[in-house]
């Protein structure tokens, strides 16, 4: 039995998911998750990296740990492992060090990875595909955007490149790109008008049936629209790759796919790998990058 493993994690604002992952054939041998938030509904930077470390230090018992990846929320310098950019909700996290946070009074130091979640599941996508560039988005609270040109993540000058959601460029959309394509946000008006507690945006034959509630997610559809066609120009990639929680329903990616313009010409899909996909960029950046 192989004793090395990979340790992954998956951080969000609200949980964290982890794994467990076998270092010679990838497969996943424990998956858990924990909180973040206190008994308030709020984000807790404590909370957060107590329960990370102690989930090491148990792996640490019955596993060699070949690295620690961490995929998260916010913009993350990739070479001192520091976040760099977060919201008001969270900007406690901000300046977080897990490098330092992880090995400090550690006797044996582990190498640790840490990327910004979208562009982590970008890695693992792209593996998967033989473009050599390409767009990934993420649809959920707001609009994530990954580069990915020449088998690598494109990362900028400040580790910063693609975050576009806080511009108010849409033409006729008097929102920044985050709120007016946020399938959270989205949802949320769905749910006043058809007051269904647990409705999601792939619930198509509840929303179909109400004028209202299918004119708030054609909207939706039309904002993201209008986003595809500004990346297109700046970027031109050969694809695009739809993430999130809809990035599995083929009739939203079809709607999207049928209202982009004829001349469009490029492939558009929803992502493959789930929820998973994280913990596999963080081990193909590992493999890239540290061996």
């Amino acid at each position: 039995m192989n004793n090395k493993i990979y340790l992954c994690f998956d951080v969000g604002a609200t949980s964290v998911k982890y794994a467990y992952i076998d270092s010679l054939n990838l497969s996943i041998i424990k998956k858990g998750s924990f909180e973040t938030k206190n008994s308030k509904g709020l984000f807790e930077k404590e909370m957060l990296i107590t329960n990370l470390v102690k989930q090491i230090d148990l792996a640490t018992k019955n596993y060699e740990i070949v690295f620690v990846g961490i995929a998260t929320f916010g913009g993350v310098n990739i070479k001192t492992k520091t976040i760099i950019y977060t919201n008001e909700s969270v900007k406690e996290y901000l300046h977080t060090n897990w490098d330092e946070t992880i090995n400090n009074n550690r006797q044996n130091k582990i190498d640790v990875v840490v990327l910004n979640d979208i562009k982590a599941c970008s890695l693992a996508e792209f593996a998967k595909k033989d473009n050599d560039n390409g767009i990934m988005v993420t649809l959920g609270t707001g609009f994530g955007v990954c580069l990915y040109s020449r088998q690598d993540v494109y990362y900028g000058a400040n580790y910063l490149a693609g975050e576009i959601g806080v511009l108010k460029i849409l033409d006729g959309v008097d929102q920044d790109i985050d709120t007016a394509c946020s399938a959270v946000i989205t949802t949320n008006k769905i749910k006043a008008i058809l007051k269904i507690d647990n409705l999601k945006l792939t619930d198509h034959n509840l929303i179909n049936v109400n004028e209202q509630a299918k004119a708030i997610k054609q909207e939706w559809i039309n904002n993201i629209v209008k986003t595809f066609k500004i990346i297109n120009a700046f970027y031109d990639p050969e694809i695009f790759i739809i993430g999130g929680g809809v990035s599995s329903d083929e009739l939203i990616i079809n709607e999207i796919k049928n209202n982009l313009p004829l001349n469009f010409n490029k492939e558009v899909v929803g992502a493959s790998l789930g929820n998973d996909a994280a913990f596999y960029g963080l081990i193909e950046y590992y493999q890239k990058h540290y061996k």
